[in-house]
């Protein structure tokens, strides 16, 4: 069988752990895909270690399927990658169709590359069924307008409808999680709840956060001033980093945590390693520890930033600015790439802020609404009770009048 090991490389002069190293069912390297790893995560910047892991870990899965299947690996045909997808249960679970999705596409691009690069011959290629030169043919479509790899995967399955991100946009929620911080009133209580209050005004992504250090937070904002940039180390795009535009308040706030609280939290400050959100070492807080600290009250890493990118959206239909411009500036906000699916999330966040505008609006004007028919109802009111004293007064004098008259 194929097996993934996890090793440790010197990349860039630096120690680069757990990269993927595939052992073949002969018990030597298995050089092909060994060689699309050293391609893939190296001579390009967009592929991260995580990604090509993950990817390995696809193309693996496949490979077993052949072989339990008496196939070898130059002989992934159209039809063996169909019946590996309408298994549908790849490894022990069920899987959505997005996820089946991610198998073919990873197992379609290293059998592109392996062709390009002579480790297989005439086993994939755009070809004519009439045309067929080739031995196992695994054909891929021609490339459309959107394809940028030079061709377009057959076998995909309906993709999973992606969630509109109503049920993880919760201010409320993320207000509540730093109430409930600020209470409980201990050193590590008030570390989250200004690990809380950062993501809730920042928008940053967990790694974002992790990577963020005190020395960002040395100026003292001007008077004028409404946000206050801080620069991030770490992004999903670029571990050169980005800036983030947070409110002056906030800013105040971090100041006010490195001074008076995170001194106290710190065992040994001579091995501090300046991290803004730290364990009691100095140390970067791990994904797990991260995790831990927003799990305790109830909310999860990423929703506090969509609900960050929902109120600045919030903020720019207040302003008057239309969709288009709203969306490039919140591209700009986030740190999205450009690319369709960045696109369509910013555009759910978009349809979700106008919705909640609306509403809100809506509120107020009901309010109003409300307002003018109880003063319309104490004016209707006031006029009943004259109208009641008028009648009493007319049947008083027509009373009197038949007196007289006796």
């Amino acid at each position: 069988m194929y097996k993934k090991l996890l090793c440790q490389v010197n990349y860039s002069g630096k120690p680069l752990d757990k990269v993927p190293f595939v052992i073949g069912p002969d018990g030597k390297p298995f050089e092909p895909l060994n060689a699309f790893v050293r391609a893939t995560l190296f001579d390009s910047s967009k592929n991260r270690l995580k990604t090509v892991n993950a990817k390995v870990d696809k193309i693996v899965t496949f490979l077993c399927y052949l072989q339990q299947n008496d196939r070898r690996w130059t002989r992934a045909t159209h039809d063996r990658v169909r019946q590996f997808r309408n298994q549908g249960g790849i490894g022990k679970r069920k899987r959505n169709s997005t996820t089946i999705n991610g198998y073919i596409g990873a197992i379609y691009e290293f059998y592109w590359w392996c062709e390009g690069k002579g480790y297989c011959n005439r086993v994939i290629g755009i070809n004519n069924v009439d045309i067929d030169d080739y031995l196992y043919p695994l054909f891929v479509y021609p490339p459309g307008p959107n394809d940028v790899k030079g061709y377009s995967l057959p076998n995909l399955l309906d993709p999973t409808p992606s969630r509109m991100r109503a049920d993880i946009t919760d201010k409320e929620k993320w207000e509540a999680a730093y109430e409930k911080a600020i209470e409980e009133d201990s050193i590590y209580s008030q570390r989250d709840a200004a690990l809380i209050l950062f993501i809730l005004q920042s928008g940053a992504r967990r790694g974002e956060a992790q990577s963020t250090h005190t020395d960002q937070f040395a100026e003292d904002p001007h008077p004028s001033q409404k946000t206050m940039p801080v620069k991030v180390r770490k992004t999903k795009s670029s571990n050169e980093g980005r800036i983030l535009n947070i409110p002056v308040e906030t800013y105040l706030e971090m100041q006010h945590f490195i001074e008076e609280v995170r001194p106290s939290l710190l065992t040994n400050r001579r091995i501090d390693a300046g991290y803004l959100f730290c364990n009691p070492k100095g140390k970067f807080l791990s994904d797990s520890y991260y995790n831990k600290i927003l799990k305790k009250y109830s909310i999860k890493p990423h929703d506090g930033r969509s609900t960050n990118l929902t109120e600045f959206f919030i903020e720019k239909i207040k302003e008057g600015i239309d969709e288009e411009s709203a969306i490039l500036l919140a591209r700009e906000h986030a740190g999205h790439s450009q690319n369709d699916r960045s696109a369509k999330t910013l555009k759910q966040h978009y349809l979700q802020a106008k919705a909640i505008f609306k509403a809100q609006n809506q509120g107020t004007y009901l309010e109003q609404e409300k307002r003018k028919n109880a003063a319309l109802q104490a004016e209707l009111d006031l006029a009943k009770d004259k109208i009641s004293q008028l009648e009493h007064e007319l049947q008083r004098l027509k009373t009197d009048k038949r007196s007289n008259f006796g």
